[in-house]
C-alpha cells in the first residue's frame, strides 16, 4: 500500500511520509476530535509519524517520566475528584440506567443471529464478483444494510471501541477505500476480509460482554436494595 501511495504528508522530524487517502481521512478525524476537545492537551508521540495539527511532538519517554514524578497528574487526582463530587442517586435516575442496561443485554443477545447471517452472504460475495457482478452489487449492498444495523446501535460504538479498538481503527482506515473502490472483484475481497476480520473480532468478545452486562446487572440491583434499606 505504501508503495503505491500517491500522496504525502509532513512527519514530526520534518520529513515527509507516503499516505493514502484512507490514511488522510482518520487524520482528519483526529484533528476534528482534537478540536472538539479544546480544553484538554493532547501531545503526539509518535516518533515518525504524521503532524498532527493540534497534538505537537513530545517523545513518550518525556511523557513518562511526567506521569513518573507526578509533574502531570496528582497522584491523589481520583481520591479528590471522589470527595470533591459526592455522588447522589435518585430512584429516577436509577431506573434509567437499569433499562438501558436491560436493553443492552436483549440487544447484545440479537448479534449472534444477525452476524451469522452477513457471513453467510460474505461467503458467495467472491464468486459473484467473477460470474455475476450485478447481483453482487446487490448482495453486497445487503452485507452493508445488515453491517450498519449493528454498528449503528446506540450503544456499539461505545462498548466495542473499548474493547477491540486497535481492530476498530484498522477498519476505519480501510472503510474510505473500500468505499471507492470501482472494481467489483477487488471490492467482493476487501469486503469479506475486513466485515469478516470485524465479526470474527465481535464474536470473540460477545462472552465477555455478556458477562460484563450481568455483572453490571447485578451492581445496579445491589444499589437498589441499599436505596430501600
Amino acid at each position: 500500500m505504501l508503495q503505491k501511495a500517491m500522496k504525502q504528508v509532513e512527519n514530526v522530524k520534518g520529513g515527509m511520509n507516503s499516505t493514502d487517502a484512507s490514511f488522510i481521512s482518520m487524520k482528519e478525524s483526529i484533528e476534528g476530535l482534537i478540536k472538539h476537545f479544546d480544553h484538554i492537551k493532547f501531545d503526539n508521540s509518535s516518533r515518525l509519524g504524521a503532524v498532527i495539527e493540534g497534538a505537537p511532538f513530545r517523545p513518550i519517554e518525556e511523557i513518562y517520566a511526567g506521569l513518573d514524578n507526578g509533574e502531570l497528574v496528582d497522584p491523589n487526582i481520583l481520591e479528590n475528584w471522589i470527595k470533591d463530587h459526592p455522588i447522589v442517586i435518585s430512584h429516577e435516575r436509577y431506573a434509567n440506567v437499569k433499562a438501558k442496561i436491560e436493553l443492552v443485554i436483549n440487544d447484545v443477545n440479537q448479534l449472534s443471529p444477525e452476524i451469522r447471517s452477513i457471513r453467510k452472504l460474505l461467503l458467495i460475495i467472491e464468486e459473484l464478483s467473477r460470474n455475476k457482478p450485478l447481483k453482487c452489487h446487490n448482495v453486497i449492498f445487503d452485507i452493508e444494510q445488515k453491517w450498519g444495523e449493528i454498528v449503528n446501535r446506540e450503544w456499539f460504538a461505545p462498548i466495542f471501541e473499548s474493547l477491540i479498538p486497535l481492530q476498530i481503527a484498522r477498519f476505519d482506515r480501510m472503510l474510505p477505500s473500500i468505499v471507492v473502490e470501482q472494481n467489483i472483484i477487488i471490492k467482493a475481497g476487501y469486503v469479506k476480509e475486513y466485515i469478516g476480520e470485524m465479526l470474527d473480532e465481535i464474536e470473540k468478545k460477545l462472552p465477555h460482554l455478556e458477562e460484563l452486562l450481568l455483572e453490571s446487572a447485578r451492581r445496579i440491583n445491589s444499589i437498589h436494595s441499599i436505596m430501600d434499606a
